[in-house]
């Protein structure tokens, strides 16, 4: 039997990995150069009033939620823990990561219309 079930997690790893180089290069672009002058809560509730922005800033918290907590999730299996230590990490990093998604989506609520 031919047991593939890691092969995802190690490929969203990469996938993420290499598209939160491209977001975060992007948010640190449009925060940073692209706004002339201080930043300040009106810039960026200006920037966050499209749908394209406060987009791209949940799946930048999404890909960061994933990738870290997976990361995570990857060193403790490498310890090789039994399989009630596997599962138990995997519904921890769950719960966490909906827990720490609500949290992030907090901060684009005063934008939301």
């Amino acid at each position: 039997m031919n047991d593939n079930r890691g092969m995802w997690p190690w490929l969203l790893q990469r996938i993420t990995g290499v598209l939160l180089i491209i977001y975060i290069a992007r948010h640190i672009w449009i925060t940073h150069y692209a706004i002339h002058g201080p930043i300040t809560f009106q810039t960026v509730a200006e920037r966050l009033h499209g749908s394209f922005w406060r987009n791209f800033d949940i799946a930048l918290l999404t890909l960061v939620i994933y990738h870290g907590l997976n990361g995570i999730r990857i060193i403790i299996l490498d310890f090789n823990p039994g399989r009630f230590i596997q599962r138990l990490t995997l519904c921890g990093m769950l719960i966490l990561g909906i827990l720490l998604f609500i949290y992030g989506m907090q901060g684009l609520k005063p934008f939301s219309l």
